[in-house]
C-alpha cells in the first residue's frame, strides 16, 4: 500500500487555514482540484472514525475512494486532521 506524509509551513492565520479542510468540496477544491466529489457515510461524533466517499480525477479517469478520519484535534491554537484511505 501507498502511504506518503507531508508537512507544509504555512504563513497565514491559523483559521483562514483551516477552513479549506472542513469538508465542503467546494473549499476542498481549492487545494486539491481533483477531487470531484466528497460525500460522507458515516460522521462520528468525536469527528475521528468519520468515513467519507471521495471521487478523484487521475488523467481522463475517475477514482473512487472511501476516505476515514483518523486523527482530528480542532483547538484554539492547534488544529490536526489525519485521513486515510479506508482498509475496514
Amino acid at each position: 500500500m501507498k502511504k506518503w506524509t507531508r508537512d507544509t509551513e504555512i504563513n497565514a492565520p491559523i483559521e483562514q487555514v483551516w477552513k479549506f479542510l472542513d469538508g465542503s468540496l467546494d473549499n476542498m477544491q481549492k487545494i486539491m482540484p481533483q477531487v470531484v466529489e466528497h460525500k460522507p457515510v458515516k460522521i462520528t461524533e468525536e469527528v475521528v472514525g468519520s468515513l467519507y466517499r471521495q471521487k478523484y480525477r487521475e488523467g481522463k479517469r475517475t477514482e473512487e475512494y472511501d476516505i476515514e478520519t483518523l486523527e482530528y484535534l480542532n483547538a484554539t491554537n492547534e488544529k490536526k486532521l489525519k485521513s486515510g484511505l479506508y482498509t475496514g
